[in-house]
């Protein structure tokens, strides 16, 4: 996976899924900050891939889905479905994004500069 990520002759693709499996497996490795690396290469990638296709994006639609989905998805939702979303990571995830403190947190990685980072 490490040399197709860094063949250009490879479908872009396949690049960007060698690209976030590296990170997947780094992070489940705990090994954070190669994950991020390999995570911001596929991303990299992926825009690239995204721009060649014509497709921006459009970060007021999609903070108005962010939105939309934080006001479906509530703690109370979950409260109400405990079978629906029993895995706890997933359910760890969306509850999260209720909490201000931690919907903020990816603001404070270094690689992720502050002018780029959206305001709560």
């Amino acid at each position: 996976m490490f040399a197709l990520l860094d063949r250009t002759d490879a479908p872009l693709e396949e690049r960007i899924a060698a690209g976030f499996a590296l990170g997947k497996l780094l992070d489940e490795d705990d090994q954070f900050d190669e994950a991020f690396a390999y995570y911001a290469a596929a991303n990299d990638l992926h825009r690239q891939s995204q721009a060649q296709a014509g497709i921006r994006f459009e970060f007021d639609k999609f903070r108005e889905q962010i939105d939309q989905t934080i006001q479906v998805f509530t703690r109370r939702f979950f409260d109400e479905r405990p079978d629906w979303a029993s895995h706890q990571r997933f359910r760890f995830l969306l509850l999260e994004c209720h909490d201000p403190v931690r919907r903020s947190s990816s603001k404070s990685h270094p690689a992720i500069p502050m002018s780029s980072a959206p305001e709560n």
